[in-house]
């Protein structure tokens, strides 16, 4: 009782109750503190992590809800990397090693700069989440949900303020929670409210919402992103959702883009984590409705742990329906559902020579590594996806950017190509005009 409602450490209880057995029993208090001293059982992963010996009731569910065994080191000791693949490639020396299995293992970004620059831990989840609980708030981390592994479908909701002044934050909200239940109802898909989860990040300036839904695991978030995007395409179609499609920016005339941010499902995505903030930002992402999974106040290592989409325990059923391709998954080069034919090579050279060539007129020639085009997802509408790699110039920024990447929306229809980037703070995730391809380049077939 004193350790749960004194607040005291669990050393702390069990030497308070031997001093009052002993002035019960009549001894001395000249002998309590040597005499009557109860000294709490180390835990292993106190030890590890360098904590109070108080800490192992809450190490202990890390160490449980994470997946560890009692052999196992709670946390990774080695130095941050400042390359992803560096630390993605130490990570799996771990795992063929026998250390830890794939699902005790996570990768975590820091950000180091306003510029974007991070560096790269690898831990395990656990550990991770007993270093967030000890620092408190006010960190610059991110997970990193990696490319074809399992995640909870989680949202990145944002719009400007600005741009929308006319919106009220609760009513976007309540239009998102009915569209969410909605969707899953006539779809015919079991959904649990009770287990989403709603940070807020939010400013005078930006609407900022993180949500990860627990009812829903899905087997890398590739398929995380085919979902949101059955979601919108369900939300077009009624005009009760019209609060979900927004305003751009202050100069645009129609509310096309959409609250639910569609570009938070690439590779090896960043996504923040509870408590933190973005480099030279104020605003913290903060709890606000933790459903029935996360209940404190004030974030502990628990409520970090918990509050992770990239944690998905051994053992959880995958997400299967029929609105998402069972093999769909990041493959190396770019998402994509199916390969490139001769005919889709000859429209993405033409493409690369193209952005090539913008970029060199926008920033005068200059050594880059080659640029790469990747055919990627198609909509229902017939357009499809086009990512860049080496390539980061942008229309709406007008030079390249440093960190965010850049993608193509192409509609072979119309004959058409516009340019859209993964900044939500500059660019806002607005598309560029669309210019004409060139006809020809658009007969291949390219499979959905």
């Amino acid at each position: 009782l004193l350790f749960w409602y004194g607040r005291v450490s669990i050393g702390s209880a069990k030497r308070r109750v031997a001093l009052a057995f002993q002035k019960a029993v009549g001894g001395s208090s000249r002998n309590r503190r040597t005499n009557c001293r109860i000294s709490p059982r180390r835990h292993r992963g106190a030890a590890v992590a360098g904590v109070a010996d108080g800490d192992s009731i809450w190490l202990e569910r890390l160490r449980r809800e994470a997946g560890l065994r009692e052999d196992q080191l709670l946390r990774v000791r080695h130095s941050p990397f400042s390359k992803q693949a560096e630390a993605i490639n130490y990570q799996k020396q771990l795992i063929d090693s026998g250390q830890y299995e794939e699902s005790q293992l996570g990768l975590f970004a820091e950000e180091t700069s306003r510029e974007g620059q991070r560096r790269y831990h690898v831990n395990t989840f656990a550990g991770f989440a007993a270093k967030l609980g000890r620092q408190g708030p006010g960190g610059h981390f991110n997970e990193v949900i990696l490319e074809n592994r399992p995640c909870w479908l989680y949202f990145d909701l944002d719009f400007s303020k600005v741009a929308n002044p006319q919106l009220d934050k609760v009513a976007v909200l309540e239009q998102f929670r009915t569209l969410l239940r909605n969707f899953c109802f006539d779809k015919s898909m079991p959904f649990n409210e009770s287990l989403a989860i709603y940070l807020d990040s939010s400013t005078d300036m930006k609407f900022s919402w993180h949500v990860i839904v627990k009812a829903f695991a899905f087997k890398n978030n590739a398929q995380a992103g085919q979902f949101v995007a059955k979601l919108l395409d369900y939300a077009r179609q009624d005009h009760k959702f019209h609060l979900l499609f927004v305003r751009g920016d202050v100069d645009d005339a129609d509310a096309t883009v959409p609250v639910v941010d569609t570009a938070v499902y690439s590779r090896n995505r960043c996504f923040r984590v509870i408590s933190q903030t973005k480099f030279g930002k104020a605003a913290a992402l903060k709890l606000q409705d933790g459903g029935s999974i996360v209940h404190s106040e004030t974030p502990t290592g628990v409520d970090v742990l918990l509050t992770l989409a990239s944690l998905v325990p051994t053992g959880t059923p995958m997400f299967e329906h029929t609105i998402i391709s069972a093999h769909l998954r990041h493959r190396p080069g770019g998402v994509c559902s199916s390969s490139v034919s001769p005919g889709g090579k000859r429209f993405l050279d033409w493409l690369i020579d193209d952005w090539d060539n913008l970029r060199s007129r926008r920033e005068g020639v200059q050594q880059h590594p080659p640029t790469k085009m990747h055919i990627g997802i198609s909509c229902e509408d017939g357009c499809f996806f086009v990512r860049s790699d080496n390539n980061k110039f942008c229309c709406q920024k007008g030079r390249s950017h440093k960190s965010n990447g850049i993608f193509f929306k192409v509609n072979p229809e119309k004959c058409t190509i516009c340019q859209g980037c993964y900044d939500s703070q500059d660019c806002r995730h607005c598309m560029s005009k669309p210019w004409t391809v060139p006809s020809d380049l658009l007969r291949f077939r390219h499979a959905s």
